[in-house]
């Protein structure tokens, strides 16, 4: 959800442990380097008006991940191949993370304009850049939410970077730089 921040790595793996948790919380062991694409919950297909995608890449080595999407309902995407195929891949570049976004296969379009990159465990990004342009830090989730255009917002506390990409491009990529 977000809320907490990412705790340090452990190079190497490290020993065994207990994990203590009540009954309605669930630990969640990422792998380094996961892509792991979010939405909200939803207790049928359609009950959120809005629900964009959020596309959790977390820190770590190399990675690419398959994305499937369709409309959830009806049977179209396996009667008449309406259905979309997304490559999403990360590499670590000098100073910072590219990310890639290519569609291979797209004869769906989701209902929302848009999607959201978040980088857990990021310093303040110096500048982030979508397909060659840079794009403005509008210093609140508020702000993100709100902007027509792509940009990025950086939360302190949980040190995440959400960035907000306009769905304009079979193969769009997004680096964010750090100091």
């Amino acid at each position: 959800d977000n809320q907490a921040k990412l705790e340090a790595p452990v190079a190497g793996g490290g020993p065994p442990f207990d994990c203590i948790a009540p009954l309605d919380h669930v630990p969640i062991y990422i792998r380094a380097g996961a892509i792991l694409p979010m939405r909200e919950l939803e207790q049928y297909v359609g009950e959120l008006v809005n629900n964009p995608l959020t596309i959790n890449i977390y820190p770590g080595p190399d990675c690419t991940y398959q994305l499937y999407q369709d409309d959830g309902i009806t049977r179209d995407a396996e009667n008449e191949g309406v259905y979309r195929l997304t490559e999403i891949s990360h590499q670590r570049v000098p100073g910072g993370r590219k990310i890639r976004v290519r569609r291979t296969y797209d004869r769906f379009t989701p209902p929302e304009p848009f999607f959201f990159v978040a980088l857990p465990g990021t310093l303040h990004p110096s500048s982030v850049i979508v397909s060659g342009a840079a794009v403005p830090d509008v210093q609140s989730l508020e702000n993100l939410a709100a902007a027509t255009s792509d940009a990025y917002y950086w939360n302190a506390d949980t040190e995440i970077t959400f960035i907000k990409v306009f769905d304009g491009a079979a193969d769009l990529t997004v680096t964010a730089l750090y100091p």
